[in-house]
Order: structure tokens, then C-alpha cells, then sequence
């Protein structure tokens, strides 16, 4: 019988941590570049960045006072690089991308709740993975998937008209989107029916709707958590999982959810038949690319044997996957789409004019992109990251929000309520999320008025 751990050594092991930790906040490898002060030798200045009003009001202030470069107090007394330079961005994400990996502490949440699928993995691993998925998000699929998202805006512009037709005005379009696209996800990722525009409750659907409900406003303990976790040895760090907090214990449930339904569905198609002309989900084509030659024979495929002869026997090191692999990959496409649309938070007057921080979209009719250095897939954004960890699905993701777009505009016109609408901008699992000031315990927020649009005779 294995005897329980004494309590006594817990004083000792916070003792070689803390010894540890006062080594560390010596080496000072940016003490020589000029940044904000350290007002807290605990926090250092991450209590301020997750707690202030607006996203990005202390990181202008600081662009402006430092330059595009910068060190940034952290926990524990460690500093962090700020970057905004173009240039550095350009090398550090796309020429040099495997040697900056992500820090341990973002490592350990995105395993926590996406396993070791493609957002996740580093070098090798990552490459593997990336080439095998990279079939399924070409532009003669992308095509396939059109038609697709008209469909669910086409359901999207029917549920807007029937809540103005029973005399509701205002529409909180930030309540909605999120549901639209989740739907989208499932559909044309695998089939898969999340029912959230209609409000229909499924297990997997209300874990994602709330999956980021303790990542808005973090607390100290979590926030210190998460900091520790940077230094841990990773045998260690992953001892901290039997004392979650409340945010990783939202992920670890999520991320037993999707993946017992990722393997459900990859067993559902097992035993269902390959059209071999066309894919009719994501999981479909990369069947596909996966087992030409049994979809050329017309023979449907056990997936889950197949995958596994796959992986003890393919010659090709490259074309080997895992079952835990898929699995993964699956239930990360739940997410996917939101995860890695973070736009950066800083954007330059030296890149985008005088005007950077006002709203003005036709700036990008004028822009020379020949004269710009480059960072991202899609407009110098910086939204779909850029490099060998670009996302592979951001053409999906534009082309899905254009066809929402426009089906929207056709329909409807937007308004804001009487006496206009002030909104904050919060931060939460990547992606900031508008919220109407004082009213933050309403969550996400952005309520518009909605009249339909007169046909032009």
C-alpha cells in the first residue's frame, strides 16, 4: 500500500522554490533596455496589463515612451521582451519561428484543454502534423465549404428576422456570432450538429460557449499559477494539474468532452462509406488524402485500424499519425477558429499613418503591401499569427466571416441604440472580447439596432 506523502515536506519545497526563484530575479539580460518600472516584485506589471480598462492603453503608453522594443516586469521578478517592430516580428515568427517557442505556462494550458494537436506541438512534430493537415484548407475545398456557410447565414438572417418580426429592435450581435460560427464548425469540420444558434443544450456545446467564463477576469492565485509554471521543470509543472484552478479545471472538462467525441465521430466514420468524388467535411477530405487508394476501390474503411496500421507501418515517416494524434486534431478544430484569430494589440503610425488608431477602413485600398515588411498571412494583421505556425485555416476563417458579412448587410441594416454605446475591450482566452461599460457582469456585449433593408426597386 503506497503511504501518503508527509506534510513536512511541503515547507521544504517551498524553500528550494523560493531559493530558486531569488536566483532567477537576479539574471537581468534586459536590464540594460529602457521600459515601465516595476511597481511590484510579485507581479511586476501583469496585475496591471490583465486589470486595466481598456486592452491596450497601457501597451500604447509604453510604445510611445520606449519605441517598439521593450522589457516588461513580470511575475516573479523575471522581464519580457515587448516586441512591435515589423522587422523582429518577421524574424522571430517567420524566420526563425522553432527557435522562440511558446512559454511553458501557455504550453501547459493549451495541452490542458487541446491535447497534443497541432496547436501545441513544436519542430518536427508540428511540421509532421501541419503537412498532413494542410490538404483539407486548400482553395478547391475552401470552394466546397462556400456554400456551406451561406446556408448557416441564410439561418442566421431567418433567427435575426423572426426576434424583429415579435417586436425585439435590439439584437446582441456579440451573443449570437459566437454561436453562428460554432455551428459552422461542427458542420463543416465533421458533421457534427451544435444546435447553438437555436439555443439547443448538447454537452459539448455549453462547455464551448463557456469555455473562457474564468479567463476574463483571472484572480492573483491564477495568475501567479500560471507565472510559476514558466520555471517548473515540466515533470513538475504537470504535478500542479492535481490543484487546478477554476480556469484549468473549464479546460481539462472541455478537453475530456471534445475528445470523446472526436473519438466517436472518427469511429462513426469508420463505418460509413467514402464518396470518392467529394469530401463532405474536413475529416472527410483528409480521409481522403489520407487513404486514396481505398476511397479509389469504393471500400469503406475502418478508420481507427486504419489509422493505427498507418502509423506502425507507413515507410513515410511524414504521413504517420497517431490515434492520439487524430483524436486531438479533432477536438482542437472545436476551437481552432477562435484560438487563433488574435489580432496584435499595438498598431504602429509608422505602418498604417498618422491615423493608426481611428477607425478607417479604407486605408487597405491604398496600402503598397511591396512597401510593408511582412507579418501574416492575411493583410499585415498579425490575426492569424504568421510563419510556419501561421494558421492553417484562416482562409477558411475570412471566407466564412466574409459570406456572414455580406449575407447580414443584404438583409439587414445596423444601428447603435439611442445615446450611442460605450464598450470596453477585455481581454479572454486570446481574443478580446467588447463588453458595454458597466454592465461587464452581462459577458461579451455588443447590442445593436436592427431594421430590415428596403429592396431597391
Amino acid at each position: 500500500m503506497t503511504q501518503p506523502v508527509s506534510l513536512n515536506w511541503i515547507p521544504v519545497g517551498l524553500t528550494i522554490l523560493a531559493i530558486f526563484l531569488f536566483f532567477r530575479s537576479r539574471r537581468r539580460s534586459l536590464s540594460y533596455l529602457r521600459g515601465p518600472p516595476r511597481n511590484s516584485k510579485l507581479f511586476g506589471r501583469e496585475l496591471d496589463l490583465l486589470f486595466q480598462q481598456d486592452v491596450g492603453d497601457l501597451e500604447f503608453k509604453w510604445v510611445e515612451e520606449y519605441g517598439t522594443a521593450f522589457p516588461v516586469p513580470n511575475c516573479y521578478g523575471q522581464d519580457t521582451l515587448f516586441i512591435c517592430d515589423p522587422r523582429a516580428l518577421q524574424y522571430v515568427l517567420h524566420t526563425s519561428e522553432y527557435k522562440y517557442p511558446r512559454p511553458a505556462d501557455l504550453k501547459f494550458l493549451l495541452k490542458g484543454f487541446l491535447g497534443s494537436g497541432i496547436i501545441y506541438s513544436e519542430d518536427a512534430t508540428h511540421q509532421r502534423q501541419r503537412k498532413i493537415l494542410n490538404p483539407a484548407f486548400s482553395g478547391e475545398h475552401l470552394r466546397q465549404f462556400l456554400t456551406d456557410f451561406q446556408a448557416h447565414t441564410n439561418r442566421l438572417v431567418r433567427h435575426i428576422d423572426d426576434q424583429l418580426t415579435h417586436g425585439k429592435d435590439t439584437i446582441d450581435m456579440a451573443k449570437l456570432l459566437p454561436k453562428i460560427t460554432l455551428d459552422i464548425i461542427g458542420d463543416t469540420g465533421f458533421r457534427y450538429r451544435f444546435g447553438a444558434l437555436e439555443d439547443e443544450i448538447t454537452e459539448l456545446s455549453h462547455k464551448f460557449l463557456h469555455l473562457f467564463d474564468d479567463s476574463k477576469r483571472i484572480t492573483k492565485y491564477q495568475l501567479l499559477s500560471n507565472a510559476l509554471r514558466r520555471y517548473l521543470p515540466p515533470f513538475v509543472s504537470e504535478m500542479t494539474r492535481l490543484a487546478p484552478t477554476k480556469e484549468e479545471l473549464r479546460f481539462a472538462d472541455f478537453h475530456q468532452a471534445s475528445s470523446k467525441l472526436a473519438e466517436a465521430i472518427i469511429n462513426q466514420k469508420g463505418r460509413d462509406l467514402v464518396d470518392p468524388a467529394r469530401g463532405t467535411d474536413i475529416l472527410d477530405i483528409l480521409r481522403e488524402q489520407m487513404f486514396p487508394a481505398a476511397i479509389e476501390s469504393g471500400v469503406g474503411v475502418n478508420f481507427n485500424i486504419t489509422v493505427t496500421d498507418r502509423s506502425n507501418n507507413s515507410e513515410d515517416p511524414n504521413k504517420r499519425m497517431s490515434d492520439h494524434e487524430v483524436f486531438s486534431q479533432l477536438a482542437s478544430r472545436n476551437h481552432g477558429v477562435y484560438d487563433w484569430m488574435a489580432a496584435l494589440r499595438t498598431v504602429l503610425p509608422q505602418i498604417w499613418g498618422k491615423d493608426a488608431n481611428e477607425w478607417n477602413p479604407s486605408r487597405f485600398l491604398d496600402i503598397d503591401s511591396r512597401e510593408q515588411t511582412a507579418v501574416g498571412p492575411f493583410f499585415n494583421l498579425g490575426t492569424f499569427s504568421a510563419g510556419p505556425k501561421s494558421c492553417l485555416g484562416f482562409r477558411f476563417g475570412v471566407t466564412e466571416v466574409r459570406a456572414i458579412i455580406v449575407g447580414l448587410l443584404e438583409a439587414f441594416e445596423f444601428f447603435l441604440p439611442e445615446g450611442g454605446l460605450e464598450l470596453q475591450k477585455l481581454p479572454g482566452g486570446g481574443i478580446l472580447h467588447p463588453m458595454v461599460r458597466g454592465k461587464l457582469h452581462e459577458g461579451p456585449s455588443l447590442p445593436l439596432v436592427v431594421k430590415p433593408r428596403q429592396a431597391v426597386m
